[in-house]
């Protein structure tokens, strides 16, 4: 058993088995990771679009997945998603029992630790994210990059207040240096192409702008 590593179950969460685990992923086509799922929304409605795949919210805060891991255990007749797990365990814990599950990691708009991790970066965790990864595991990331633009909120995270990672050359080598292929980065406006309520509350409004950030491991 991993002490770090809970399966939440509604309000309560259960030590997870390395071994259940990997028998679960062993009866789907790919594993999905989502990193900080918040919620898990985004987890359950990408869950119900590819049933093959198992796919996986990991979050350090377990009440916010409570109402999607009742959803995901559910019968199927109500709704429920037997291809969506939910687990316990902050990114900073990473892989443990997770090391070289996913065929495609997302990370959707980090706050606190883990938006650090991933737009300072922080090489050293960067590396263990990495390592939940298969060889050639997508990753994709989006970042609320209005953020940068709050000196006040940037200096209490720990950022130089004039970070910018849609251009910082340093990020970019840092991924590379940790395991990643060259990201590719694109800054949009409006909404994510994807249902998560966090990342709509973040991004709202005309003027709001995301950075969408796509790799994956070498």
């Amino acid at each position: 058993m991993s002490a770090s590593f809970e399966v939440v179950i509604g309000k309560k969460s259960i030590p997870l088995d390395p071994s259940w685990l990997q028998k679960r992923a062993g009866g789907y086509a790919g594993v999905a990771l989502d990193i900080g799922t918040g919620d898990g929304r985004f987890v359950i409605a990408a869950a119900r679009e590819r049933p093959d795949w198992l796919w996986i919210g990991l979050d350090p805060v377990k009440e916010n997945m409570a109402k999607s891991a009742r959803v995901a255990q559910s019968s199927v007749k109500r709704g429920g998603v037997p291809n969506a797990i939910f687990i316990r365990a902050a990114a900073e814990s990473l892989p443990g029992p997770l090391e070289n599950l996913a065929d495609c990691i997302t990370i959707n708009y980090p706050w606190g630790s883990l938006l650090k991790i991933v737009a300072l970066p922080v090489k050293a965790h960067l590396q263990r994210i990495r390592e939940c990864g298969k060889p050639n595991a997508d990753v994709e990331i989006y970042l609320n990059y209005s953020t940068f633009e709050d000196p006040q909120y940037l200096e209490r995270l720990g950022f130089p207040v004039s970070a910018d990672p849609a251009n910082d050359p340093e990020m970019l080598e840092a991924y590379v240096d940790a395991g990643f292929a060259l990201p590719r980065l694109k800054v949009f406006k409006g909404d994510p192409p994807f249902k998560s309520q966090w990342g709509r509350q973040l991004v709202r409004g005309a003027d709001r702008q995301s950075l969408h950030m796509s790799t994956r491991i070498r």
